[in-house]
């Protein structure tokens, strides 16, 4: 049977390259096309969504670049231009623009010398990122960030090879009024600009593919998208929705789990383990692999369970598998790193979830349906850092200032920076750089470099790029 379904898999991949072959032959007759794209767009706010598409474009042919040979190099070139859209009707101020302008390079810089193995090759690289701002009055913060990767595949583009990530930063102008909103845009920036690193970085994670062929999805749960990006914004809010909707919501349920008049949040002396275990019990972690923003439970488990879920596995694996309670912010952030730098080589979430937390969890599903009695007690513990705090990992937990980490003077050569005069910024990589780079949930993908996992076959299904890669095995 297993002999069976290898000889599938390989039919079903030589159909493929020899349709993908196909259409590069049908290509080159005709109109003689001057260059194809492949897209992929999505965007992440409090909903995450994506669609694809292509179209054409590019100048007259030209001889097609070398390819690069990255093998050992831990980084590669990215030059950042104006899209296509100039940005008008502007709602912002020249000094507003410069508040976000400046959060937005220095949240970066924070987020890359808290998560270094994931983010150095960033590291003064100046990735683009153009600007939307609209005005809601009904909300004091909001921002999203949306993405669009395109890659040249066809032969006579003098792209050929080359790929490009487009990115937009959408801020809610009324964020900016007050201190107490400064401190809340502050906040909200940098759980955006997190997004818009991993979209970089595990970049097939973080927009999916689809799946391979025996069904395995690519893209990560929604509770790992949105925690990793609560963890450096900040989750009190996110927490005490947690726990002052686990009574209604469990009594909506015909639970009985919650005294009628108990309603607690982070500051009330009344909090106990036991409360927090059964809130948890409400709003399970598996219910966050989704995103349902028209769904309260769904919302809560993806960012407020999320949040204290990945607070938990980055001290778990900083702690070789053995719960800690000792809450360690410093130890959090390490563990995280580990994490994302060991999916960005190309191992899937469910390897890493099994490799660094030395098998206590064997995969992703494993660690979602094991963990609550770990989980609510290091999450009580967590809590109790936050008080009055935002509980973001770029301060402490506690502190309350989100505004002064990041509104500071620009750097001087920033690694990310927002171009406020156009609405997207078009980031172009080398030429052979896999830009849809870094593993999925239970699926193997490449490094940037064409690398993947050692003893680990090639990802499914192939992409042409990665078939004109001929990758390598890497540890």
């Amino acid at each position: 049977m297993k002999k069976l379904r290898r000889f599938a898999k390989t039919i079903a991949f030589v159909g493929f390259v020899l349709m993908v072959l196909w259409g590069i032959s049908s290509c080159k007759f005709g109109n003689e096309p001057k260059g194809q794209k492949n897209g992929t767009n999505s965007s992440i706010s409090s909903a995450f969504g994506g669609s694809t598409g292509g179209g054409t474009g590019g100048t007259a042919p030209s001889p097609a670049p070398s390819k690069t040979d990255y093998t050992g190099k831990t980084e590669y070139d990215i030059t950042a231009a104006n899209g296509r859209i100039p940005r008008s009707n502007k709602k912002l101020a020249a000094a507003q623009e410069e508040v976000i302008k400046k959060m937005v390079s220095n949240a970066a810089e924070k987020i890359i010398d808290f998560y270094p193995l994931t983010f150095k090759h960033l590291k003064g690289k100046g990735l683009g990122i153009g600007l939307v701002d609209s005005d809601s009055p009904g909300s004091l913060e909001g921002a999203s960030v949306r993405v669009n990767t395109t890659s040249h595949s066809h032969p006579q583009s003098e792209k050929y090879g080359k790929a490009e990530l487009e990115m937009t930063l959408n801020v809610n102008t009324v964020s900016l009024g007050s201190h107490n909103s400064k401190n809340a845009l502050a906040s909200t920036i940098s759980h955006e600009i997190m997004h818009a690193m991993m979209f970089e970085s595990l970049t097939a994670g973080m927009l999916g593919r689809g799946a391979d062929l025996e069904g395995r999805p690519m893209i990560f749960p929604f509770w790992f998208i949105e925690g990793t990006a609560v963890i450096v914004g900040g989750g009190k809010k996110f927490v005490n929705r947690i726990l002052y909707s686990a009574p209604s919501i469990d009594r909506e349920n015909g639970g009985t789990n919650f005294p009628t008049n108990q309603e607690l949040r982070i500051t009330d002396s009344e909090l106990t383990e036991d409360y927090v275990k059964k809130a948890l019990t409400v709003f399970r972690l598996k219910a966050g692999r989704l995103s349902n923003i028209h769904d309260d439970k769904t919302t809560i488990a993806v960012y407020g369970v999320g949040y204290l879920a990945c607070a938990y596995l980055g001290q778990l694996i900083e702690n070789n598998g053995t719960p800690n309670y000792v809450i360690d912010v410093t130890k959090i952030r390490r563990g995280l790193d580990l994490f994302m730098a060991e999916i960005a080589k190309g191992y899937s979430m469910d390897d890493a979830i099994k490799r660094l937390t030395r098998g206590k969890y064997e995969n992703t599903d494993k660690f979602e349906d094991e963990s609550l009695d770990d989980l609510a007690k290091y999450s009580y513990k967590f809590i109790q850092e936050i008080k009055h705090g935002f509980g973001s990992t770029l301060t402490d937990l506690g502190s309350n200032d989100m505004a002064t980490v990041v509104n500071q003077n620009m750097p001087a050569q920033p690694s990310m920076l927002l171009n406020p005069d156009y609405t997207r910024m078009k980031n172009s990589y080398s030429p052979w750089t896999v830009v849809f780079k870094g593993g999925g949930e239970k699926v193997r993908g490449y490094a940037f470099n064409g690398q993947y996992p050692k003893g680990a076959q090639p990802p499914y299904p192939p992409l042409l790029r990665d078939i004109l890669l001929k990758p390598a095995e890497t540890e």
